[in-house]
């Protein structure tokens, strides 16, 4: 029974040697990545400068429940022994989500809210360059500084009063008018650092990037308000500006050599930017952006193979 033991301690160690081997003279690695999730957008501004009965936000625009299926690839590419670059591209879809439209008075008297139903889609791309820069024992820690492109955009058709308010709308479009829609892009820098650490022929991985410097553009089109003593033709609400954030990737992956040499993968992604720095502009008139959040996080599914 001892010698069993024994037996299967030194193959377990060198299923794991094996497996560090193969990540460290692995050149080349591509994968397919499943990622299903749910996200919301929020923005804010403040009119209360020129006009004092307005309440500070004036107006909160949020687009929440954005749940999304999207497929992506991406590849990683090790040269010079302990430097690599990695990429990703990917295209989704929003099916079903909610866009709630609030107005407030001075004093954050709740003037006018009304709800509609959307659906939309997404994109974003990466791409970062790194060092490993050290190891202990099975793991190992990497550093990286990349660029991220993300967009998203939706479409809300109709509306309805909440009946929370103070005014509501006597007629409302039917559900089939489109009535506003959102295109917002976050172009940010990222700052990041990875640990990974096997165990047989399963490995733990895990990215954080902060985001010290994302710049946006938000433009809103509310189709229904496009005449010019109004806001004008659509997009008729821009805002730019700048922001911050972080993004968290974490993975468990186990290899299958007897299956085509893959590896399967269940993990985690959350992403968040947001800025209260940026000017909103409709109607002529600018304003500053309160505040402006987009969130994304679900769960991922990846099948790749390294070479």
């Amino acid at each position: 029974m001892r010698g069993a033991w024994v037996f299967a301690a030194a193959m377990l160690a060198a299923g794991g040697a094996q497996a560090q081997q193969a990540e460290e003279t692995a050149g080349f690695e591509l994968g397919i990545r499943y990622w299903v999730g749910t996200g919301m957008t929020t923005s804010s501004h403040d009119a209360s400068g020129l006009n004092p009965a307005a309440g500070n936000p004036t107006s909160t625009l949020t687009y929440d429940k954005l749940d999304s299926q999207t497929l992506e690839l991406y590849a990683r590419k090790r040269f010079r022994e302990h430097w690599f670059v990695k990429g990703n591209v990917g295209l989704g879809t929003i099916p079903n989500g909610r866009f709630i439209d609030q107005d407030f008075f001075a004093g954050q008297a709740l003037f006018l809210e009304t709800v509609s139903g959307l659906s939309g889609k997404l994109s974003y791309g990466s791409i970062d360059i790194g060092r490993k820069i050290g190891r202990s024992g099975n793991s190992s820690f990497g550093v990286f500084v990349g660029y991220q492109h993300w967009n998203e955009r939706v479409d809300a058709y109709g509306f309805s009063n909440t009946n929370n308010a103070l005014f509501v709308f006597t007629q409302t479009p039917g559900d089939n008018i489109p009535s506003v829609s959102n295109d917002q892009t976050w172009d940010s820098l990222r700052i990041g650092a990875e640990i990974t650490s096997t165990r047989g022929r399963t490995r733990f991985q895990a990215e954080l990037a902060l985001v010290p410097y994302a710049k946006f553009r938000h433009e809103d089109s509310h189709w229904l308000r496009q005449d010019p003593a109004d806001l004008g033709p659509a997009p008729n609400v821009i805002a730019t500006g700048r922001g911050v954030g972080g993004q968290l990737d974490v993975e468990v992956r186990r290899s299958f050599p007897e299956f085509f040499g893959l590896d399967f993968a269940l993990g985690y992604r959350y992403w968040k930017l947001s800025s209260t720095d940026g000017t909103m502009t409709f109607g002529g008139n600018s304003f500053t952006v309160t505040e402006l959040i987009s969130e994304r996080q679900g769960v991922t599914f990846t099948v790749s193979k390294a070479w």
